[in-house]
């Protein structure tokens, strides 16, 4: 549990990095 905890605490900053990298992706391609 606490490791899965952890896991995702970790995870997410690169989770958030890699949406926000492929939507300016997208937008860029889109325009």
């Amino acid at each position: 549990m606490l490791r899965k905890l952890l896991i995702a605490l970790a995870a997410s900053p690169f989770v958030v990095s890699l949406a926000t990298v492929l939507g300016s992706d997208t937008w860029t391609w889109g325009t």
